[in-house]
């Protein structure tokens, strides 16, 4: 229970909604957490709910759609395909959305959440130098 490990953030990793332009020309782009209740959404298995933060605290929704898959790829490649929309992780969509095969959607009344990036640590104390060497020097080209 109290393991003694230490987390040290590296950097953010947000939440990202998104969408197939096919889609989003299809079936419309929604505007605030309710529309989603519209929309096929992709999800991966093990999700049930997408987390987003409304005025400064967290709320969760049940998405439901055609398709889940166990892995990121593929709800990326259905999302892709103009299949619904997703909530996957700006690091796992950052080349389709500079492509175009995938458009982030913003609401206008939540946000997604971020997901940090942490290092796990056995201490702070007595950390070695090279390993500090090698988070910030991973904090830098991640930045």
């Amino acid at each position: 229970r109290d393991s003694g490990l230490v987390a040290r953030k590296i950097t953010d990793n947000p939440r990202v909604l998104c969408a197939s332009p096919a889609w989003l020309r299809d079936h419309g782009t929604p505007k605030t957490l309710a529309d989603l209740a519209d929309h096929h959404c992709l999800r991966l298995t093990s999700v049930l709910q997408w987390t987003f933060d409304l005025d400064g605290q967290p709320t969760s929704i049940s998405v439901d759609g055609r398709f889940s898959a166990s892995s990121v790829e593929s709800v990326r490649s259905l999302c892709v395909q103009g299949l619904g929309i997703a909530q996957l992780t700006l690091w796992d969509i950052k080349q389709e959305l500079q492509e175009g095969s995938l458009v982030a959607i913003s609401l206008a009344d939540v946000q997604p959440q971020n997901l940090p990036i942490q290092a796990l640590l056995p201490t702070t104390r007595y950390l070695p130098l090279r390993v500090s060497h090698f988070i910030d020097s991973l904090k830098a080209s991640l930045a």
